[in-house]
């Protein structure tokens, strides 16, 4: 049996019509107290990519105790899931070469990149996706640089 739908939290209006309806779970809370909720907070979930900012601020601290001089791209490309776009590889290449890294030091895998023209530039070079171009990789080479 599927679980229940999760309540819709937000929608977007783009005039008289809704564009689109986000779905959450949710919970509010006061030191150890629950002080509101919303959707069934009981049920397990898996945070996958939303828990990577968390992840995230130990590398970013580590670097920002060492240094590292981070640019805003290169924090945003950490923190977050990337499409897999020339912009997103380059900055991850780049944040690699300054630790002495490459891409071949990453080790989260190989898909090609969600950003349509990106995967179809790939497949028109005859090139094969690498681990630059996984969702994750950002997070990943700041793991790596600390």
């Amino acid at each position: 049996m599927a679980p229940p739908a999760d309540p819709i939290a937000v929608r977007v209006w783009r005039g008289d019509l809704v564009e689109s309806e986000h779905r959450a779970v949710a919970s509010v809370w006061r030191g150890d107290t629950r002080i509101g909720s919303i959707g069934d907070v009981e049920r397990r979930h898996f945070p996958r990519s939303a828990a990577k900012p968390f992840q995230a601020l130990a590398s970013l601290t580590i670097l920002d105790a060492e240094g590292f001089a981070l640019r805003d791209e290169e924090r945003a490309v950490i923190a977050s899931s990337h499409a897999g776009e020339p912009l997103h590889t380059e900055l991850i290449t780049g944040l690699l070469a300054r630790a002495g890294l490459d891409g071949t030091h990453l080790r989260c895998g190989a898909h090609a990149p969600f950003a349509e023209e990106a995967a179809r530039a790939l497949v028109r070079s005859r090139a094969a996706p690498t681990a630059l171009h996984h969702n994750c990789s950002g997070k990943h080479a700041a793991m790596l640089a600390t």
